[in-house]
């Protein structure tokens, strides 16, 4: 009897043991890989709050860099505008003045571009917004420098046009002054010396030896190289072009022909006595468009001996 009940009395201990191995195989393979999961999560998400990954710092040195470069173009920017305004001055105060021609108009110069690039609030602009205003100065920057380059090609035009009429303008002595012996006759009405009447004279009488060497007050082209029979003798005519032309006179000899191209300071001849002429003597006439006009307006008088020298021996 006392058999039987300790064998019915065994049997549910048999049947509970396989529940307990599951519960303990679930906690084994199941809880725990979730739990140790679940701990490496947080921990990861702590550690990336607290700690920098690699390439976040990568990011942040590269967005430092970036920072850099942006105060560094705001710089350059910066030194461009003052240079660019320091020509605008000159180019106004100066060469503008000195040429003769009206300064830039303020709305060409700045290229029909308004509006200023200046902030004023204390509000920090964000990266792509300072990229955006610098790519818009640059671009008015980019303009003025247009209407600044076509200001000095209008310039530099100007210049070289009056350095040319400069050179073609009558400015030196015909004669060099240790030739020079006086001053015969001045320009204007005169008692003429063979005719003895009151008559215009229309240039300068230089008086020096013959043969002394007559050279050109200008650039020119030579036009007549002859005795024409008109009382000058043998004479030489230069187009000195814009509106000038000069005549040397009474000369013993002529060194150019007709079609020549001369500098200022060429060799143009030899003092003579041909023609109507009382003694050797140079008689040397400016006219401007046709007109008869007072030569020694035209004469740089404060240019030694020796500077004529360097000027008429090339």
């Amino acid at each position: 009897m006392i058999k039987k009940q300790q064998i019915e009395s065994a049997k549910p201990l048999k049947q509970s043991l396989p529940k307990s191995d599951i519960v303990l195989k679930l906690k084994k393979y199941v809880l725990r890989p979730i739990l140790v999961l679940l701990l490496s999560l947080i921990i990861s998400i702590i550690s990336s709050l607290i700690f920098e990954t690699p390439e976040e710092y990568a990011l942040k040195l590269e967005n430092a860099q970036h920072l850099k470069n942006i105060e560094l173009i705001q710089a350059e920017l910066d030194n461009v505008n003052i240079a660019l305004r320091d020509l605008q001055e000159r180019d106004d105060d100066i060469y503008r003045k000195v040429l003769g021609v009206a300064p830039i108009a303020e709305e060409i110069r700045s290229a029909g571009i308004g509006g200023s690039l200046e902030d004023n609030s204390t509000e920090p602009i964000p990266n792509d917004l300072k990229l955006s205003a610098y790519r818009k100065e640059l671009n008015q920057l980019n303009a003025k420098l247009k209407v600044q380059s076509v200001s000095f090609d209008e310039l530099t035009t100007l210049a070289t046009e009056n350095i040319n009429r400069l050179q073609h303008r009558p400015s030196i002595f015909p004669l060099a002054p240790s030739d020079l012996i006086r001053f015969a006759s001045g320009f204007g009405y005169r008692t003429h010396p063979i005719f003895h009447i009151r008559k215009f004279h229309k240039g300068v009488d230089l008086t020096a030896l013959k043969g002394s060497p007559v050279y050109s007050t200008a650039k020119g082209t030579v036009i007549v190289a002859s005795n024409l029979n008109d009382g000058y003798g043998n004479k030489v005519v230069v187009d000195n072009g814009y509106g000038y032309k000069t005549i040397y006179a009474h000369l013993h000899k002529i060194q150019v022909k007709i079609g020549q191209e001369l500098n200022l300071g060429d060799l143009i001849g030899q003092v003579g006595n041909t023609g109507i002429s009382v003694s050797p003597h140079l008689h040397y006439e400016i006219r401007y468009n046709d007109n008869p006009i007072n030569p020694m307006s035209f004469i740089f008088k404060d240019i030694s001996s020796e500077e004529y020298q360097l000027i008429t021996q090339r």
